[in-house]
């Protein structure tokens, strides 16, 4: 295995941030903008073995009335098939993440992963288990499925990260769920996906905001720092007690720098940045490693693996 130092080497390119998954992030275009932006790596829309039109629209409400830092969303993983990605994925000098999805069985991901395997620019994937936004149960929820899957992702050597949804709801199945992943080679986990089946009401209109799913979508943005940061967290921690060398990337509610610091001290080794992308653009991921750097010299430290994961007890 390797360390969580040794693994950040490879995945990234010195900066240990990139996008989330999900915005701005499905065709060449947007990748290819992507490549302009102060992050490691490139994280791609997460991709399904065929093409796929997602739900219907709208299904994005891009900022909420009292809350304009967050979004909702029900996009049903519309992307334009694996096909596509091993087409136009050579053709970025970032290092790339490729974010897998299954809308079908578990043979999905293993054929979307044997087609990008080859791929020089492909570092490592992002399999999706924690999608909240398709008909089926999250496959991160049912621990036998999650096993099966590891194992035959083990056994083809395949380098990668789970990208998980919130376990606040039960601490013991996340301690079932993350002795599976302990036990396997996965990299780690980003964590969190966007918190399921939450709902905006319009009140000029008096109706539900978005319309997949009868209004109910994935909540993302400032209002869920606090619950990935204990997620965050509370992975960093199982790790560390259970001397497993895997990194945690962070995910949700990075809207300003200082979100993105309490990631890295709450235990995370990288952060993703969704929700304040789709607002404001690729300037955010500048704009949170000045303040991380500025941040780290102010305080006399000297690299950002000084402070993973030091936040105290009371």
């Amino acid at each position: 295995m390797f360390s969580p130092k040794k693994i950040l080497s490879f995945l990234l390119d010195t900066v240990p941030i990139t996008n989330a998954s999900g915005p701005k992030c499905t065709y060449y275009e947007e990748l290819k903008e992507l490549e302009k932006a102060c992050i490691g790596a490139i994280v791609t829309k997460t991709m399904t073995k065929l093409p796929r039109e997602g739900n219907p629209k709208p299904r994005l409400k891009e900022r909420l009335d009292f809350h304009p830092d967050c979004s909702i969303n029900s996009m049903g993983l519309p992307n334009p098939g694996v096909d596509y990605y091993v087409d136009i994925l050579n053709k970025l000098k970032k290092p790339v993440i490729a974010s897998v999805g299954s809308v079908t069985d578990l043979n999905e991901y293993f054929e979307i992963i044997n087609k990008l395997q080859s791929i020089e620019s492909v570092k490592a994937f992002e399999v999706n288990v924690s999608c909240p936004n398709i008909e089926k149960k999250a496959l991160a929820l049912i621990p036998e499925k999650l096993g099966e899957l590891l194992n035959t992702l083990d056994d083809m050597k395949v380098k990668y990260l789970l990208k998980i949804p919130p376990f606040n709801f039960d601490l013991e199945f996340f301690e079932r769920i993350a002795n599976i992943v302990a036990d396997s080679n996965c990299l780690g986990v980003s964590a969190i996906n966007s918190l399921p089946n939450c709902m905006d009401i319009d009140l000029k209109s008096l109706t539900k905001v978005i319309k997949p799913r009868k209004g109910y979508g994935g909540f993302g943005g400032g209002c869920l720092l606090y619950l990935a940061l204990a997620e965050v967290n509370r992975w960093y921690s199982f790790f560390k007690e259970h001397g497993v060398d895997k990194i945690v990337i962070g995910v949700g509610g990075i809207t300003k720098p200082e979100a993105a610091l309490k990631h890295f001290l709450a235990g995370a080794s990288a952060v993703q940045i969704g929700t304040w992308y789709i607002q404001e653009g690729i300037a955010v991921f500048e704009k949170v490693w000045n303040f991380i750097t500025n941040w780290l010299k102010e305080k006399g430290f000297s690299k950002v693996e000084e402070i993973i994961g030091i936040v105290k007890d009371l």
